[in-house]
């Protein structure tokens, strides 16, 4: 009886450990969700209230969950234009993020309005590269160790070069240092010194970059030793392993598998990544979960009562009428509302001086949302050009002119004004023109543009040797409103010119 008795206890054992589940950590992840913490109405997708529903679901089914964003959690929406990141921000500690890093568009308000707003979030803050120690901003990690399951599993959080993507005068005192290298050497001593089992990198670096001096999650993937996971942000791409259009698995320098994630942008998309702790070598699951109305129906409604009596105010800037537009015109690629930019730049740069401007040029990525047919109201501008950007008159010598020409090829051309034409092919402009004239590498130009072009953003180097003549004491979103409400008083509705200003090739 005794010997059965053992056998039964053995098989009752045995039992119970082959039906046990097996232990994961469920990772969900956003990035550059740009405040929009409501439904965007255009295509009826996004919104917090929705996010809360999928990462409320999964937290309630799983017994090990992280939830993490891979920086620029604001700008693009009225929410941050108005109340400067108190919405956004809250609603992240509703939404109960574990875990942050600073994208570039976190500092558009200046360092002392990120450190006030870190004050306000919850969640841990990293970052491995960036150096804040003589700045107002407390509180940042380079790395934290979570345990799970038995498992250390541990977090770093890098962040792209500010020189080229963050105005100078909103990012004083923070240093900086290189993403991969910071990155992986941190890593190995985790890996090594701090006996982590498994090391997750968060970054707003990008997954491939605009210049190949700059470094991206593909080339961190393959360039470490001891990373196994990348959740990236900063290029708004949407990495959805079930399509497979886009790699996310790569081999490292120590032939071992590394996986890349990211979401897209505008909190369209969660992602959702599982680690098994119990196999913690196998290479971890990654998917992509649609933020849409099929959530509608299961919202707690919290989030939508803290940001009613915001979107109220939110709503009455958005319903002043100030204008007409002919047609709609979309964002995000060259397009004849980015040439209608550039030429209000060029009429703004022309009030500045006495000196005979050339061209203008803006910025593509300045310009973030399509403008509708129909009554064009205040709080459309204000989304559509949302940067405390200035414009200013530069001159340049031909050579730096033909120079900026190619850091614009680099990422498929930018807005420039009327007259003004070029050919575009692997990083390389040719075929420049200005106002009919074939561009003179020996001639000086004087050129209207955005101060922070001007100051090198975007990785316009060529025009920080230019002479700054004058700047406007007006952002150019205030300059555009006012020139629309002219345009209406004489009747007139905003009719971009649609001709090809730049050809890509």
């Amino acid at each position: 009886m005794k010997t059965k008795s053992i056998f039964i206890s053995i098989i009752a054992a045995l039992t119970i450990s082959t039906v046990a589940k097996a232990e994961n950590l469920v990772i969900i992840h956003s990035n550059d969700v740009h405040g929009h913490v409501a439904v965007e109405k255009v295509k009826d997708d996004g919104g917090s209230a929705r996010m809360k529903v999928v990462i409320d679901s999964i937290r309630s089914a799983e017994k090990h969950t992280l939830l993490v964003d891979a920086g620029d959690g604001v700008q693009g929406y009225l929410y941050f234009n108005v109340f400067g990141g108190e919405v956004e921000y809250n609603v992240m500690n509703m939404l109960g993020y574990d875990i942050v890093i600073p994208g570039n568009h976190e500092f558009d308000n200046g360092i002392d309005a990120l450190a006030k707003n870190y004050k306000r979030l919850k969640a841990k803050k990293l970052s491995a590269n960036y150096d804040f120690r003589r700045t107002p901003v407390k509180g940042i990690k380079e790395y934290v160790i979570k345990k799970f399951g038995g498992r250390r599993i541990a977090f770093i959080g890098v962040g792209c070069q500010p020189k080229g993507m963050i105005s100078d005068k909103n990012c004083v005192g923070l240093g900086y240092r290189d993403a991969i290298s910071v990155a992986d050497s941190l890593a190995t001593v985790l890996k090594t010194k701090k006996k982590a089992d498994l090391v997750v990198v968060l970054s707003h670096i990008g997954y491939v970059a605009d210049e190949p001096w700059l470094p991206c999650d593909t080339l961190m993937a393959i360039n470490s030793t001891d990373i196994d996971v990348i959740i990236g942000g900063h290029s708004h791409t949407l990495i959805d392993p079930r399509k497979g259009d886009i790699k996310n698995i790569f081999t490292n320098r120590a032939g071992k598998k590394v996986l890349v994630a990211q979401t897209g942008r505008y909190g369209r998309n969660l992602g959702k990544i599982t680690i098994d702790l119990d196999n913690i070598d196998n290479t971890p699951k990654s998917e992509i979960i649609a933020i849409n109305s099929r959530l509608d129906s299961r919202s707690d409604g919290s989030v939508e009562r803290f940001l009613k009596p915001y979107t109220v105010e939110v709503d009455k800037l958005s319903a002043v009428v100030i204008g007409r537009s002919e047609a709609e015109y979309p964002n995000g690629e060259m397009n004849p509302l980015s040439n209608w930019v550039a030429d209000k730049i060029l009429e703004i740069g022309k009030t500045l001086t006495d000196r005979k401007i050339d061209f203008a040029v803006g910025n593509k990525g300045g310009v973030r949302r399509p403008l509708t047919v129909g009554d064009v109201t205040m709080g459309q501008m204000l989304t559509m050009l949302p940067f405390e950007n200035y414009v200013t008159v530069i001159e340049l010598t031909g050579k730096d002119v033909a120079e900026a020409f190619n850091s614009m090829a680099a990422r498929d051309g930018d807005a420039v004004s009327a007259g003004v034409s070029a050919k575009m092919k692997d990083r390389h402009a040719y075929d420049i023109s200005i106002n009919g004239e074939p561009l003179d590498p020996e001639r000086t130009y004087v050129v209207a543009t955005l101060d922070y072009l001007a100051n090198g953003g975007d990785n316009m180097k060529a025009f920080t040797r230019g002479k700054q003549i004058a700047t406007s004491q007006v952002q150019l979103k205030f300059n555009v409103i006012d020139i629309i409400k002219e345009m209406t008083a004489r009747g007139e509705a905003i009719k971009p010119d649609t001709t090809t200003r730049i050809s890509l090739e």
